[in-house]
């Protein structure tokens, strides 16, 4: 099974309900996707039944995403469109190898101070650069840091 819409910026995007990529959040959930030209990519779901209205969740994104135009990001993982419909919003990102807590559940929950120290750096470096964008995380954890073109990057903010 596979769903297909068109996002903000006119192009066509797919993604597929029965590939779901992590666990699900309080908010959504995230699923394989890709886009017209093959690109592989994640869709984060935001079912807006009982929650706030798509127009104000898509007015943050896009403030955010303002926000973070101006700073150069190598520690942040990228909107790349959205879209909605009646009773969700549907978010466009890059796709990342894995999060932090699927590779801390891989290795029995901890990890070598030396490989910890770095993946930490690597989290400072993704707050540093949303503080310089003015955005603050709201949600850090595990699950929202992610392995993305060798580097950890922070997701969900």
């Amino acid at each position: 099974m596979e769903r297909t819409f068109t996002g903000k910026s006119g192009r066509v995007w797919t993604f597929y309900p029965n590939e779901p990529l992590g666990r699900p959040g309080g908010f959504g959930s995230v699923f394989r996707g890709r886009a017209d030209d093959g690109i592989q990519v994640a869709v984060k779901v935001i079912d807006l039944r009982g929650r706030i209205s798509a127009s104000r969740l898509l007015q943050r994104e896009a403030e955010i995403g303002e926000k973070l135009s101006s700073v150069r990001s190598e520690h942040l993982i990228h909107m790349l469109d959205s879209g909605e419909t009646e009773t969700e919003v549907l978010l466009v990102m890059e796709l990342a190898e894995r999060s932090l807590a699927d590779y801390l559940d891989e290795r029995g929950g901890s990890l070598p101070p030396v490989e910890a120290l770095s993946i930490l750096r690597e989290i400072t470096a993704g707050l540093r650069e949303l503080h310089q964008a003015s955005v603050i995380h709201r949600d850090l954890k595990p699950d929202n840091v992610l392995l993305h073109e060798g580097r950890w990057k922070l997701a969900d903010f």
